[in-house]
């Protein structure tokens, strides 16, 4: 969304910039075009800068090529038009920026193989066929890494898991992975953290080899969040509030031992709509054929008519493996006590994957029954 060229203060900007940025729309009411210039070029490069620490996790700690470290992530953009003339300005800071060329295209044929390459053939289509559009803005993130400490598949056994299907709680038989981490199966004694914010959450965070980034898997309340509320508990626990270093407490603190059984889970989601959640966000007008302002993108008037994701998440005893494409298609207008008791998740529970050198989420995610592999 911060690169398709919003006129500047324009609403579609102000929106825009408020999602990005998390400042104040109304902020930029008083703004001159020199001071905007100069903090939209800090958030750029803020931007590109983290790229780059992202994709470093592609090396091994040893400074090894991608291709013999456990730990694999890739970020790719892609700018799609069809006869729309696109701002060369736009096109310059996309290269400068992401290494991001505009390129000319008749339909989404080269779009999806774009996507399949991207995501290591995981997900097949970005657009699907048949969709109009002027220009397309893409985006995809692949992921694939080992636990730092995995689980045995020795140790993988059918267990109860308690799904909900329209509120009613309905029993599923999933293969459950199990491990007791002990302090002294770690290296530094801190990999592996128990979390608790009593009356809310308790949940387990566990690190991918050779990297920074880990898994966060988060089994809510269930006296809070009774039935069929993870998505209740999907929007309480922000980022802010998960990144809260005081929730986290290592082994030592309870017996130097932690019992964790997760289960096994394939999610497959296909071109999930994403315009009413941006919508939430207080992004409109960039969806309006009259209000919408893209005039560094191009010179005709264009605006958002949708914007979907796919993503693809596999999680087993070796480890993990995720991708995403997200596509946005545009067109000219017309706490923790002395024993804890086994962490179990089998019940519904979010699951993250961040980088934890810069508080980036990667992946983020409701498991709601990991008997289905889609």
């Amino acid at each position: 969304m911060g690169g398709k060229g919003a006129g500047p203060l324009s609403q579609t900007h102000r929106e825009l910039w408020a999602a990005l940025s998390q400042s104040p729309a109304a902020a930029l009411g008083n703004a001159s075009l020199p001071a905007l210039t100069q903090a939209e070029a800090a958030l750029n490069n803020q931007t590109a800068a983290l790229l780059a620490a992202l994709l470093a996790q592609t090396r091994s700690s040893s400074g090894s090529s991608s291709s013999s470290s456990s730990t694999e992530l890739g970020i790719a953009n892609g700018v799609w038009t069809k006869q729309l003339p696109v701002q060369q300005a736009f096109a310059d800071s996309m290269w400068r920026l992401y290494r991001t060329p505009v390129k000319a295209v008749n339909s989404s044929d080269p779009i999806n193989a774009w996507a399949r390459d991207k995501t290591g053939g995981r997900i097949s289509q970005a657009v699907p066929p048949g969709t109009p559009f002027d220009l397309i803005v893409t985006n995809t993130v692949y992921f694939r890494a080992a636990w730092q400490f995995g689980f045995d598949p020795g140790a993988t056994m059918d267990q109860d898991f308690t799904t909900y299907v329209n509120g009613t709680p309905q029993v599923v038989q999933v293969r459950m992975m199990y491990r007791k981490f002990q302090t002294s199966d770690l290296v530094t004694g801190d990999e592996v953290l128990y979390g608790l914010l009593p009356g809310w959450f308790r949940a387990v965070k566990l690190p991918y080899k050779d990297s920074s980034i880990v898994a966060y898997a988060v089994l809510p309340d269930a006296a809070r969040y009774s039935n069929a509320s993870i998505d209740a508990a999907a929007a309480d626990v922000s980022p802010r509030l998960l990144f809260n270093t005081s929730l986290w407490r290592p082994l030592w603190r309870f017996r130097g031992k932690l019992e964790v059984q997760l289960p096994r889970f394939k999610i497959t989601t296909n071109q999930i709509q994403l315009k009413q959640a941006l919508r939430a966000l207080n992004i409109t007008a960039a969806f309006s054929a009259t209000a919408a302002d893209f005039n560094r993108l191009s010179a005709q008037p264009t605006f958002i008519t949708d914007v979907v994701q796919s993503v693809a998440v596999n999680v087993d005893e070796r480890g993990t493996e995720a991708a995403a494409v997200t596509a946005g298609m545009m067109t000219v207008t017309e706490y923790i006590p002395e024993r804890v008791t086994p962490l179990v998740f089998n019940r519904p529970f979010l699951f993250w994957i961040v980088d934890d050198a810069t508080q980036t989420v990667l992946f983020q995610g409701t498991v709601k029954d990991p008997s289905k592999t889609s």
